[in-house]
């Protein structure tokens, strides 16, 4: 019988050791996308007027799609991005006024924190190309200025 001097847990911390980093004083994983235990991160900039109700439909069709997907409208934006960046989710959809008005999502990538605009309908496609490495971050919407 053959006994390797490691076992799964050394390879779990290895992995982790290896995406932790930390950015303007703020932990973040940086697990590759296709690697992380969830891929997207669910947000209504606020929890009123409409916006979460948005924000559960959005959720609930991305997991129907099959998408690892996790709902939050707990504290502030940014807090809920810190914490998305903390455990290692690659990508944010915010859903804000304009969404009710243009149909449109804000996404944010957990390492660059840059932010492109894209319509609902197009999420799907545009989500499984990027967990598949068919298209970056940059080719998912009109990139943000700010």
């Amino acid at each position: 019988m053959v006994e390797p001097s490691f076992g799964s847990d050394r390879l779990a911390y290895v992995a982790v050791e290896f995406a932790y980093q930390a950015k303007k004083d703020r932990a973040v994983l940086s697990f590759p996308r296709d690697f992380s235990p969830v891929q997207i991160g669910i947000y209504p900039l606020v929890g009123k007027d409409g916006l979460p109700e948005k924000a559960h439909e959005i959720y609930g069709t991305l997991v129907h799609k099959g998408f690892a997907a996790e709902y939050d409208e707990s504290g502030s934006i940014g807090r809920r991005y810190a914490r998305a960046d903390e455990a290692g989710t690659p990508l944010g959809i915010t859903i804000d006024y304009d969404t009710l008005k243009d149909g449109a999502v804000t996404i944010r990538d957990r390492d660059s924190w840059k932010q492109v605009r894209t319509e609902i309908k197009q999420l799907p496609q545009l989500l499984w190309a990027y967990f598949h490495h068919e298209k970056n971050f940059e080719d998912l919407g009109q990139l943000m200025k700010g």
